[in-house]
């Protein structure tokens, strides 16, 4: 049983289920996910530049030309998946 207010501010009890799955977390996780990359690119620029024997300034651009490349291409490829689906528009991209 649940139990929830309505309108009028009293309690009842209803015999609904929760939902099973409210994706409430998910903007929270993603925009985690998105501070993490920001937040790590500088911490492994350097070794990065060293292992492919670039300066560390070509992995800054490489990072923040993929950063305007996604700002660019993110409103295209979200009403694509809203026309066609998800699932094809991440299976063209692997």
């Amino acid at each position: 049983m649940r139990e929830r207010i309505t309108r009028q501010g009293t309690r009842s009890r209803t015999n609904e289920r929760a939902p099973a799955s409210d994706h409430s977390g998910t903007r929270h996780d993603t925009n985690a996910g998105v501070g993490f990359k920001l937040l790590s690119a500088g911490d492994l620029a350097d070794p990065i530049a060293r292992d492919l024997g670039v300066s560390s300034n070509w992995v800054f651009a490489a990072f923040s030309a993929s950063l305007v490349i996604s700002a660019v291409l993110g409103p295209r490829v979200g009403r694509q998946i809203d026309l066609v689906g998800g699932r094809s528009v991440l299976s063209i991209s692997i």
